[in-house]
């Protein structure tokens, strides 16, 4: 069993997704891990979750949806920093149509 669970484990993906948008959120919660079953999906709404998450699982990405007001790609790096979190992050921004 233990073997099968350290197997598992390398093979994994565990992205932390921080997000203020709630349709994003629920759609990457859902298609990510229905495309490929090895990706494990966490979600933060707040800088403040996002560093809880990240101090308390080991995540091999974080994902940061930059809108610029509740989510904020640059103050979310220098939390990382300051508590000394290295984990890879990807920078998201979308422009939204006012249409």
């Amino acid at each position: 069993m233990l073997q099968y669970l350290s197997h598992r484990c390398i093979f994994t993906y565990r992205i932390l997704l921080q997000t203020g948008d709630r349709t994003f959120k629920d759609l990457a919660e859902k298609f990510l891990p229905h495309f490929e079953s090895q990706i494990y999906v966490r979600v933060a709404g707040s800088i403040e979750k996002t560093m809880e998450e990240l101090t308390k699982c080991d995540m091999d990405v974080i994902v940061v949806d930059h809108d610029g007001t509740s989510v904020d790609y640059f103050e979310t790096l220098n939390e990382m920093g300051r508590l000394h979190i290295n984990v890879p992050s990807i920078l998201l921004y979308r422009e939204l149509d006012a249409d």
